[in-house]
């Protein structure tokens, strides 16, 4: 199979964080939102494929939300796909079906245009620990690696279907979710080998010994941190800004009146942010 060079589209920032989880088999990675966190996981997992190519080897990748699993999902199958790796992918939620045509023209395209050659491979999605051990059956069998993607609501299904399997790497998106006490204990459920957390926001507790990211034995270190100065320095993110929408003078707001204007409230908005950033005023209510 043809494979590519994993990591040459990656700034050296990302190659940093990368580096750091080849060093640290445990820790957070933080990084503000916008500045790559998704293709840092993704080549984490690609050069731990890489290294036990032709191996089963078992990775999992938590979020909170559905949708970001289903965007997880989609950028990581893009970076593999068009980096020439084959796996194959679960979604452990009840979010129901993946929208196999999208990633089936990601596959296509990334054959004809890469010199890739990876075969259709059904999807798969459930919460059931029956369906998530026939995948991993079948994925052992083929000796390809099998990549998870769960919410932190359905990860203890993993386990619970496979306690007997060491998991290679799990993954914790926006982990800062995982400070709330209906999440904190998956953690300690996955068995894997290493585990990582990725957040733009840290939250810690006044106890280290809490559910608070300060304490090490559950989250490790800050492997890699770029601040939100550094990547607005470096030109990967833009400064915030403040949007003022003024109503006319002698006008009274109420809630009411606030809820029925959002749609012109974001307008606004959206007008000042595009002549802030581009010089077009663009449209105003």
């Amino acid at each position: 199979m043809k494979t590519k060079n994993i990591l040459e589209k990656l700034y050296d920032y990302q190659l940093k964080a990368v580096d750091a989880t080849d060093r640290n088999k445990k820790g957070i990675v933080c990084m503000p939102t916008g500045t790559g966190k998704t293709f840092v996981q993704a080549s984490v997992i690609a050069k731990e494929i890489l290294k036990n190519k032709g191996k089963f080897c078992v990775y999992v990748i938590n979020a909170p939300r559905i949708m970001l699993s289903y965007q997880l999902l989609k950028e990581v199958y893009t970076f593999l796909m068009y980096a020439g790796i084959d796996a194959r992918y679960m979604s452990v939620h009840s979010g129901g079906v993946n929208d196999m045509e999208d990633l089936e023209k990601i596959r296509v395209d990334a054959n004809h245009n890469e010199g890739t050659n990876i075969q259709f491979a059904q999807i798969e999605n459930g919460t059931s620990p029956i369906i998530i051990r026939d995948f991993m059956k079948k994925a052992k069998t083929g000796d390809i690696p099998a990549i998870f993607f769960s919410t932190y609501n359905s990860a203890d299904r993993i386990n619970d279907a496979i306690p007997e399997v060491k998991i290679n790497i799990v993954m914790n998106d926006e982990s800062q979710y995982l400070v709330q006490e209906q999440f904190h204990d998956i953690i300690h459920t996955l068995n894997s080998n290493r585990c990582y957390f990725f957040t733009a926001t840290t939250i810690h507790t006044s106890s280290d010994r809490g559910r608070g990211m300060n304490n090490r034995d559950s989250y490790g270190s800050e492997i890699f941190t770029i601040t939100p100065r550094e990547a607005i320095d470096m030109g990967k993110m833009v400064r915030p800004r403040l949007h003022f929408v003024i109503p006319p003078i002698g006008t009274t707001y109420t809630k009411e009146d606030f809820q029925n204007s959002l749609g012109s409230i974001i307008s606004e908005a959206f007008a000042q942010h595009s002549y802030a950033l581009v010089g077009f005023q663009g449209p105003r209510c």
